[in-house]
């Protein structure tokens, strides 16, 4: 019997162990790939804008705003999304980024919640800030999708930043021939 579970032990322990290498495998190898290639981070810019929905995000927001700062891409548009907070998110958004009320083109082909105003900054003529009634987030999603100047859009979380390579690096996978 103990040279029986032995036996079992060494055949579990070379499943785990041929697991692990072919895990390993599965990882390594594409990101290996990946980094190899050469980014071309001087191809024309193809223009992109990033949506980030709001509820209640006052206390995170500016963090997220100075990341998209920094990015290395003159191409893009900010929109943020307001959808209907009950904080300070409105009120520090048009503190922060000093924001005039704007006619801007929509393409009324979503449906959403009313938007009761657009607004660009002043300070940063790349951002935009939409207030409107909540909906949720797929509802701020499609009044941010409906207002894009883009073709691309890349939605953003409020908490989240930004690499300032992230779209050269995204469009040149995006546009790479395979």
């Amino acid at each position: 019997m103990v040279q029986g579970g032995t036996k079992m032990r060494s055949i579990t322990l070379l499943f785990f162990i041929t697991f692990l290498i072919f895990q390993t495998l599965y990882v390594v190898v594409p990101l290996a790939s990946a980094f190899k290639k050469k980014l071309n981070l001087n191809q024309k810019e193809k223009g992109i804008s990033v949506l980030i929905p709001a509820y209640n995000e006052e206390l995170v927001l500016k963090n997220c705003i100075s990341a998209v700062e920094n990015v290395e891409y003159s191409n893009f548009e900010v929109i943020i999304i307001n959808d209907g907070s009950k904080d300070g998110t409105m009120a520090m958004l048009e503190q922060f980024l000093e924001l005039k009320v704007i006619e801007r083109r929509r393409q009324r082909k979503l449906r959403y919640n009313e938007i009761k105003n657009i607004y660009q900054s002043v300070n940063h003529k790349n951002i935009f800030v939409i207030d409107k009634r909540n909906g949720g987030k797929a509802d701020a999603l499609n009044a941010g999708i409906d207002c894009a100047g883009h073709e691309i859009v890349i939605t953003l979380d409020a908490d989240s930043m930004l690499d300032a390579n992230l779209f050269s690096i995204s469009m040149q996978l995006f546009t790479e021939k395979m």
